[in-house]
C-alpha cells in the first residue's frame, strides 16, 4: 500500500516541477512510511526516500522498507543539508499547513546557501489521504465496531445522579479496557441546557431525570480513528427537544440519501441544512455538515455547503447535522458513511441511535 501511495506522490511531485517533499507532520510521515513517531521527518524525492531521525529512533527506522534512515549525529540542519546535495535537489516543497513560522525561516536559512529554491504546499499528502485504501477502510471499522462495545456498555450504567465527569471517565476506561489506544479526540458530554453548546466543556454538573445527554466521542485503534455522536433520553423528554430530534433525524437521512460517487458536496450540506431551516431551525444549525475521518479525527473532505469538490469512492467522512437552543439544549446525530461504488455504506449504521 505505501509503495502505491509513493508512486501517487512522486507522480504529483513531477506535475508541480519539484525534486522532493520535504514532510514533517507526524500523520503524514506515518502514512507515506509506516514509521510510527512524533520526532522524524522525510524526504520524498523522485528516487530516494529518505527518513531524518534521531538515535533514539535509528533501529527502528534502518528497518522501514523503501527508505534511507539518516541519523542526526551533529545537527537537523547539517543532516538535511547534506541529504538534499546528495540527491541534487534544486526545489523542494514544504508542508505549509504545519510547519511553523521559525521552522519555515529556519528552512529558507539552510538551503538558501545551496541555492535550493523552497515551495510552501497545501494539502499534498492530504489529498492522497483523501481516498482510503482497503486495508484502511478495514481499520476504520474496526474502531467504529470498538466505539459500539463502549457505547451499548456505557449506556448500561447511564442513570439520574451521574455528573458528567464521571460518565466521561467511564467512557475513556471503557476504551482502554476493551483494547482501544485511547480518545480520538476530547469527549463531548453535555446534559440537560449544557448541550446547547455545540462543542460543550465536561462539567461536574449533575444528570438529572427527565434530562438528555448528549455524548460525542471518537476512538483510536491501531492509529485509525472513528466520530460519533448520540443522544439518550432520561425519562420525559420536552416536547421542543424531541421535535428537534426527529428533524436531525430526518436531515440526516436526506443527506445520507444523497451520497454516491460524483454528487457535489455542496448538495449533500443543502439536503440537511435546507430541510431543518424548512422546518424553521435554520439559525440554530451553524456549523458543517461533516468532515473527513482517518488517520486524523478530521481531516479531507470538509462537507460544507461551499465545497466545489464532487463525492468519489473511498471517501469516508461523517454527517453530523445539529440543532442547538440556547437555554433549552440542543441535539446532534453524527453518523460516519463511507462512498462506494454505487452510494454509500453508513458504518456506524448497527450502533443503536
Amino acid at each position: 500500500m505505501i509503495k502505491k501511495r509513493l508512486i501517487k506522490l512522486k507522480n504529483i511531485l513531477k506535475k508541480k516541477g519539484l525534486d522532493a517533499l520535504f514532510i514533517t507532520n507526524p500523520v503524514n510521515v506515518y502514512y507515506m512510511s509506516g514509521f510510527r513517531t512524533d520526532a522524524s521527518s522525510l524526504v520524498i524525492s523522485k528516487d530516494v526516500n529518505i527518513i531524518i531521525t534521531d538515535f533514539r529512533y535509528r533501529e527502528d527506522a534502518e528497518k522501514i522498507p523503501d527508505f534511507t534512515a539518516l541519523t542526526i549525529e551533529d545537527n537537523f540542519k547539517k543532516t538535511l543539508n547534506r541529504a538534499l546535495k546528495e540527491l541534487g535537489v534544486k526545489k523542494i516543497g514544504f508542508e505549509a499547513g504545519h510547519l511553523s513560522y521559525s521552522g519555515v525561516q529556519n528552512l529558507k536559512a539552510i538551503l538558501s546557501r545551496e541555492k535550493i529554491l523552497v515551495e510552501p504546499l497545501e494539502g499534498t499528502v492530504e489529498e492522497i489521504r483523501v481516498l482510503k485504501d482497503e486495508a484502511e477502510i478495514a481499520e476504520i471499522k474496526k474502531a467504529v465496531g470498538l466505539a459500539k462495545t463502549v457505547l451499548c456498555s456505557l449506556k448500561s450504567h447511564l442513570r439520574p445522579g451521574m455528573t458528567e465527569r464521571a460518565l466521561a471517565k467511564m467512557l475513556e476506561g471503557l476504551i482502554l479496557s476493551h483494547g482501544g489506544d485511547g480518545n480520538a479526540f476530547d469527549t463531548i458530554i453535555a446534559s440537560g441546557k449544557n448541550s446547547s453548546r455545540a462543542h460543550a466543556y465536561i462539567t461536574d454538573k449533575r444528570i438529572e431525570k427527565d434530562e438528555h445527554v448528549f455524548i460525542d466521542f471518537g476512538v483510536k485503534l491501531n492509529q485509525y480513528n472513528c466520530d460519533l455522536t448520540r443522544v439518550f433520553f432520561l425519562g420525559k423528554i420536552q416536547k421542543l427537544l424531541h421535535t428537534a430530534y426527529d428533524i436531525c433525524m430526518e436531515a440526516q437521512e436526506r443527506a445520507i440519501k444523497k451520497v454516491r460517487p460524483g454528487a457535489p458536496i455542496k448538495e449533500i450540506d443543502r439536503a440537511a441544512r435546507g430541510y431543518i431551516a424548512s422546518k424553521g431551525f435554520g439559525k440554530f444549525f451553524g456549523h458543517s455538515l461533516g468532515h473527513g475521518v482517518g488517520l486524523s479525527v478530521h481531516e479531507l473532505p470538509r462537507i460544507f455547503s461551499k465545497s466545489n469538490q464532487t463525492l468519489k469512492p473511498n471517501m469516508v467522512f461523517t454527517i453530523e447535522p445539529g440543532i442547538y437552543l440556547e437555554g433549552i439544549g440542543g441535539m446532534r446525530i453524527e453518523d460516519m458513511v463511507l462512498v462506494t461504488e454505487k452510494g454509500c455504506e453508513i458504518l456506524t449504521d448497527d450502533i443503536p441511535k
